[in-house]
């Protein structure tokens, strides 16, 4: 399987549980760059806490137990991240980049939001920062509208925009796979589509993989669906 030039990820024989709920029992997927993946399952079973696992927040919960196996491909590299990281934890979290159903916003502008995580995790000078801005605001459609504003509170924006900012912000730190967590509840049809669209487009550089309540999303953008049932994985597309 690891001869297939297009797997970036492999998760095999992995158990999961919060507390004393289950939520997976040995279960194995795969995940592909040039797929835009998608994850199905009913409310509260436990979609977002398989993500945790990709960059290691679970170490962030206590309660959240594992035993298996997740391997990614990073740098050309398969790297083993559970159960033992072989990699800088820091430098995984840029490139196992996760966006969640509420945009996360830092007090501050557009131009803060965006060029303090670059200086503080990758020590890129600001003036490069504005660069890196540029270009990936304009890679989300967002740049029109935003030059102007790039000094205003972030909080002004729409909650598309927003959701657009954090997506570009995440672009930015260079990551190989992108984690959305339903990245498109909170937003109108309108934004939702280009939400997805983009997505749709960028899953040829990356590996995109989403978790979604949507039977229309999946059905329309998703090359491979992955549901949570019974404690597994199954792929039904």
């Amino acid at each position: 399987m690891l001869n297939d030039k297009s797997l970036t990820a492999v998760m095999s024989d992995l158990s999961l549980s919060h507390g004393s709920k289950a939520i997976l029992n040995k279960a194995s997927c795969h995940f592909h760059v040039g797929d835009l993946t998608f994850i199905i399952g009913p409310s509260g079973s436990g979609k977002t806490s398989i993500f945790y696992i990709f960059n290691r927040l679970n170490d962030n919960f206590p309660s959240l137990n594992a035993n298996g196996n997740v391997r990614l491909l990073i740098d050309q590299q398969w790297i083993n991240v559970f159960p033992k990281v072989e990699y800088s934890l820091a430098a995984l979290r840029c490139k196992v980049a996760m966006v969640f159903q509420t945009p996360h916003l830092l007090p501050g502008s557009v131009r803060k939001n965006f060029t303090l995580p670059l200086k503080l995790v990758r020590k890129i000078p600001q003036k490069t920062c504005d660069a890196i801005m540029e270009a990936q605001l304009r890679e989300v459609c967002l740049w029109d509208d935003l030059k102007d504003h790039l000094d205003k509170s972030a909080t002004r924006l729409s909650i598309g925009q927003q959701q657009r900012l954090c997506l570009a912000r995440a672009l930015a730190m260079e990551p190989n796979f992108l984690f959305l967590d339903e990245p498109t509840a909170s937003l109108d049809s309108e934004s939702a589509h280009q939400i997805l669209s983009l997505l749709h487009r960028l899953r040829e550089r990356y590996t995109i993989v989403l978790v979604s309540h949507n039977e229309r999303e999946w059905e329309q953008y998703g090359d491979r669906v992955y549901q949570l049932k019974d404690h597994t994985l199954a792929l039904v597309r």
